[in-house]
């Protein structure tokens, strides 16, 4: 559900869905790390 919300809110906000897709692998990105990472 919270990934649907933000996925809604990029696509209202992006232009292009390259520069979707660029948003969605940054912060995927930045979860995993978090994640990993203390």
């Amino acid at each position: 559900m919270f990934i649907d919300i933000l996925y809604n809110l990029d696509n209202k906000n992006t232009v292009t869905q390259a520069g979707l897709i660029s948003k969605n692998t940054l912060f995927f990105s930045d979860i995993i790390v978090h994640r990993l990472l203390p």
